[in-house]
């Protein structure tokens, strides 16, 4: 017997595996397979499990999908997110088998991602490649590269920040009774060391070590570090804040609602859109623009890209450079005729200097 002939045989001869019925969900009348349980059998029965893999739905892995985004460390917020996008952005495709996706599905994922921002189309057609990526890196065969399809660019907006000068008369201008008086902590800690508001606002009373000069924070969105510094003026308004509460809560930022409870984001966005309509702040600024500030001012200083990403707990300097770190437009003239200018003296005094020496 040829050896071609044995390799057509040992095809059509199928393993016992394939025929074996798995448990199936009652709600389905469609029969799944038992998958090969080793390499070996991937190899001897390439089309028979192309065939079984193939003639999965696509809407069977997304939970597997999920709990591998679990597995790999992802936030809560993230899960709960990817979640969101393949429910309402990934439905599209849910219904087809793998054999049937095509490259051409992300119009139609695009569409759907219209409908949640600024930022949905990019969101749902990133979610999708990473699906297929997933399905890609479990061996399962897709019919195309899972690198062709093109996540959309989006033209980032500006982001609005307050400059050194215009943080202090914001600051300035806060009365400082009880909530005027928690605001301003809030805002400086934010300004000064670059926490996201859910992290400030998850910080405890424990967390505060005022003799290292550190607050223990609990990093979100995938960062790095398990703490921020502070400043001796930080420090001021952390202790006059402190001084001023009369009550056992732990947390640090608290609101009287029926009872001591910790201040959520929700109620720190209306204070602080109510004090930009109230000392009429022409710049549209959340709680984002401190740590963009705090970004800004400290490159301005002289700090260098790494120690910026550092300071801000991103995992990579490309998050710090793209979404941080803003400029002056009308500063960009004057550094650029100061650095060149004096290079320019320098060149001249040179040339003084060898022609005096000749």
């Amino acid at each position: 017997m040829s050896e071609r002939t044995r390799r057509e045989k040992s095809c059509l001869t199928l393993p016992t595996w394939y025929n074996k019925k798995c448990r199936s969900n009652p709600a389905t009348t469609r029969v799944v397979y038992a998958q090969p349980s080793n390499r070996l059998e991937r190899a001897l029965y390439p089309g028979v499990v192309s065939r079984v893999l193939l003639s999965m739905k696509v809407k069977e892995q997304f939970e597997p999908f999920v709990q591998y985004k679990v597995k790999q460390g992802c936030a809560q917020h993230t899960i709960t997110e990817y979640r969101r996008f393949i429910s309402e952005t990934l439905s599209c495709i849910a219904e087809k088998k793998l054999s049937q996706l095509r490259v051409i599905d992300r119009v139609d994922i695009m569409e759907l991602g219209r409908q949640h921002g600024y930022w949905g189309e990019q969101r749902a057609v990133s979610t999708f490649r990473q699906f297929c990526q997933y399905l890609n890196d479990k061996g399962e065969k897709l019919p195309f590269r899972f690198q062709d399809i093109l996540v959309p660019s989006v033209i980032e907006r500006e982001q609005d920040y307050l400059l050194p000068e215009e943080f202090e008369d914001f600051m300035n201008k806060i009365p400082l009774d009880f909530y005027g008086l928690r605001d301003r902590c809030l805002y400086e800690l934010l300004w000064s060391t670059g926490c996201r508001i859910g992290e400030a606002l998850a910080i405890n009373i424990d967390d505060i070590n005022f003799k290292e000069k550190e607050i223990k924070v609990k990093t979100f969105k995938g960062g790095e570090g398990t703490r921020v510094f502070i400043s001796e003026r930080m420090e001021g308004w952390l202790k006059e804040w402190l001084a001023k509460r009369g009550d056992n809560c732990p947390a640090l930022f608290i609101v009287y609602f029926g009872d001591i409870v910790r201040l959520k984001r929700s109620m720190s966005n209306k204070r602080l859109l109510a004090y930009r309509k109230a000392f009429r702040i022409t710049k549209k600024i959340s709680h984002k623009a401190f740590r963009t500030g705090f970004a800004t001012y400290l490159m301005e200083q002289g700090a260098n890209i790494k120690e910026v990403q550092v300071l801000c707990r991103h995992r990579s300097p490309r998050t710090t450079l793209k979404s941080y770190l803003k400029y002056q437009k009308t500063k960009v003239k004057d550094v650029h005729q100061n650095i060149f200018n004096n290079l320019t003296s320098k060149f001249k005094n040179i040339i003084r200097e060898t022609a005096e020496v000749w």
